[in-house]
């Protein structure tokens, strides 16, 4: 492949990851806490998760470089500075410990345990210490993380399967199986709170609200898992080998997937049909239940005016130089004894003088606060933002920017993994440009007791749309004829016109370590093709 504009015989499509309906992956095949995937034929989208335990007090920096190849056009004329944060999306969240699905339906560190003890506060007339919807929140998080993770592991398990013994197929359908159950035993468990609590719905009529839309949630999630891995079994074709295991498999699982649907149908609960207008409401209502139930673990964050005091000062700087050169221009015009012509022309600068003094401002407040500011922006995480999952001490902030480098001003690490593993012979950098986005952030927690519960963990989530990168593009095709020996005849052949951004993510921890990681994003005029990791 190259590592510039190429054409290369490419598939057209976005290797989707794992999406059963639900919030994005924890990490990726090597267990990662920085990921990188396509959201959407537009968008990528980078994660970064670390634990809250490792980062209190100590800034976590994460810097992302651009390589962009001159073919593709972007450059600091073109994409300015706001035009690249209009394109971005960033969130945090709160990712909590991983349980099992069977901890999730009777462990002791399941959510619904503590609503039960809500309830039976209810139930005696007292106050909850917090709002009884988070601990369903809470379920409906951890239920949809639980699940996603066994799923990647059994699609991975079910890649190798063919060249595996026939009885390892018995076995890893049985493993499906349990799978299955276990996730629908977790729903039964939330199932059977919600009848406890139905009686106490008076007092907390929103809890139920929130108790319906998490299991509908829930049910919706398990059922696209269900089917993720019914379609990954009857895509191997190696599997259909006279077994019958494909058969079996799929038997099973829509025995469970039956179930989920009927008990949706019951009570009025979303099901997907062919309707057009059916399926226009399924996509908005589970977008719906997706925010309603994964809200409370999304923190506050609000923007901060924090070069309040270097805006104001540029501003005077630039102001008192505005009015020297205005006052110096006018100068001359006092002075009598000069030709008629020369005093023609020293009598109009003075207004030369009027008109250039705005302009000798701006530039000037521009450079100085360009130069006196370390961030473009500056966001702070609201203390109390993230009290309903037991983290209402929790502050820090957020800073943001982003500049284009010259190849020479790139750091040579970030430049030596670069150039690491070519593909390409006789391919060179010079034709590059590189477009750098810098994030800091820093956690404080006051006032706390007690740490961190182990496995908490914040999650940034940045989405940056590469529409600026695709509109210069040529045509995702182009025509090349050729003379082919294995015919021997002429041919004309419709070759892809791909793209590659390389990109390369560098995290640098308060302690000093710092460690890197690389991705080819191969694109064309449509969106993103493909993303290659380089470990």
């Amino acid at each position: 492949m190259a590592d510039a504009a190429a054409s290369v015989n490419a598939p057209q499509r976005v290797p989707a990851p794992l999406d059963v309906s639900g919030p994005v992956p924890r990490g990726d095949e090597g267990g990662s806490p920085l990921t990188i995937e396509a959201h959407d034929r537009q968008q990528i989208e980078v994660q970064l998760a670390h634990a809250l335990s490792a980062t209190e007090g100590e800034p976590l920096d994460l810097e992302l470089f651009f390589f962009v190849p001159r073919a593709v056009g972007v450059t600091a004329a073109n994409y300015p500075r706001d035009e690249f944060y209009g394109d971005l999306t960033s969130f945090l969240r709160v990712d909590l410990p991983d349980l099992r699905l069977d901890e999730l339906a009777t462990g002791a560190r399941s959510p619904l345990l503590l609503l039960q003890h809500h309830v039976e506060t209810i139930a005696r007339g007292e106050i909850p210490l917090r709002p009884l919807s988070v601990e369903v929140k809470l379920f409906g998080h951890t239920f949809t993380e639980a699940v996603r993770d066994r799923v990647r592991a059994l699609l991975a398990e079910l890649h190798d399967l063919a060249s595996s013994p026939v009885e390892d197929r018995w076995r890893y359908l049985d493993d499906v199986d349990r799978f299955a159950e276990s996730a629908r035993t977790a729903l039964g468990a939330l199932r059977r709170a919600l009848r406890r609590f139905e009686p106490l719905g008076r007092a907390g009529p929103q809890v139920v609200q929130t108790l319906h839309y998490t299991d509908e949630y829930c049910s919706l999630f398990l059922d696209g898992a269900i089917a993720l891995l019914a379609r990954a079994a009857q895509g191997e074709s190696a599997l259909y080998d006279g077994s019958g295991f494909v058969g079996r498999f799929t038997q099973t699982l829509g025995r469970h997937a039956r179930l989920e649907a009927v008990y949706r149908t019951s009570l009025g609960y979303l099901n997907l049909t062919d309707a057009p207008a059916d399926v226009e409401y399924f996509a908005y209502r589970q977008s719906f239940l997706k925010k309603a139930v994964q809200q409370a673990l999304y923190v506050d964050t609000r923007r901060i005016e924090s070069d309040r005091f270097v805006r104001n000062a540029a501003g005077a700087v630039a102001a008192g130089l505005a009015a020297t050169w205005a006052l110096v221009a006018q100068l001359p015009a006092q002075i009598q004894n000069l030709p008629p012509g020369l005093q023609t022309f020293l009598l109009g600068l003075p207004i030369v003088a009027y008109i250039a003094k705005d302009r000798i401002k701006e530039l000037t407040r521009d450079w100085l606060s360009r130069r006196a500011k370390s961030y473009d922006h500056g966001s702070g995480i609201a203390p109390g933002s993230l009290a309903d999952v037991g983290l209402a001490a929790l502050s820090g902030s957020v800073k943001e920017r982003v500049k284009f480098l010259d190849l020479s001003q790139v750091p040579p690490d970030v430049l030596s993994l670069r150039v690491a593993k070519r593909t390409v012979r006789g391919a060179e950098l010079g034709g590059e440009g590189v477009l750098t986005y810098s994030r800091r952030i820093e956690l404080h927690s006051a006032r706390r007791a007690a740490p961190f519960a182990e496995g908490m963990a914040l999650r940034q989530i940045i989405r940056l749309n590469l529409r600026h990168f695709l509109t210069r593009l040529d045509e995702p095709h182009q025509p090349e004829s050729h003379y082919s020996l294995t015919t021997e005849t002429f041919r004309l052949v419709e070759l892809p016109k791909v793209y590659h951004l390389n990109l390369i993510a560098r995290v640098t921890e308060g302690s000093g370590k710092t460690s890197c990681r690389r991705w080819r994003i191969v694109i064309n005029k449509e969106g993103i093709v493909r993303l290659d990791s380089f470990a």
